[in-house]
């Protein structure tokens, strides 16, 4: 099943409510720059929280609503990337707590991780992962004391700052292919304006 948001959809970057460096800088181009990123993905997913008071408490629930919006037992952990838009709310949540982007993604690529024996292929939990798998290569340095990370690492989250300013609204936004090949890496190009 398709949608047009797989081909249509657009995010602007927030740089000036952000409370970081914009996405392009920390991906090596100068801020002057114009930068558009395109990344093959999935529908989105918005993740709702009014609750959540802290940057712990928030990323964590972001954390796992990310999890359950890309969770599949049959190809886990997402190898692809995944891209977090936080709302300027929920940044200046993080934010407060003097939390960096790197924080909040080191903390997701530590904490969202599920028991081994819960992801069985094939089926839904119950029967533990063959130990052919757990060898896998797709899985080395995912795998730590029993539990298999969501993430594949840190780098893999992406994140920048967009939407309204009045709502504690937040969009995760899966990457569409997983495995071996590097189908949902995003690819950023300096945008070239001839007046």
């Amino acid at each position: 099943m398709g949608h047009p948001g797989q081909y249509t959809f657009v995010v602007a970057e927030d740089e000036e409510t952000s409370p970081w460096l914009p996405f392009h800088v920390e991906s090596g181009f100068q801020r002057q720059d114009s930068v558009i990123t395109l990344f093959p993905a999935i529908c989105f997913q918005q993740v709702v929280d009014f609750q959540s008071p802290t940057a712990e408490q928030l990323a964590a629930s972001l954390g796992w609503t990310m999890a359950g919006g890309v969770w599949n037992h049959k190809d886990y952990p997402v190898l692809c990337d995944t891209v977090l838009v936080l709302s300027p709310e929920h940044a200046g949540t993080i934010a407060k707590d003097g939390w960096s982007k790197r924080e909040v993604r080191q903390f997701l690529y530590e904490n969202i991780k599920r028991p081994a024996d819960e992801l069985a292929p094939g089926k839904h939990g119950g029967g533990g992962l063959s130990a052919a798998l757990l060898r896998s290569p797709r899985l080395q340095g995912l795998v730590v004391d029993g539990y298999v990370r969501k993430f594949r690492s840190p780098e893999s989250i992406l994140i920048v700052v967009a939407g309204g300013t009045a709502g504690r609204l937040s969009v995760v936004i899966p990457g569409w292919a997983s495995g071996d090949f590097d189908a949902s890496t995003p690819v950023s190009h300096r945008i070239r304006l001839n007046w």
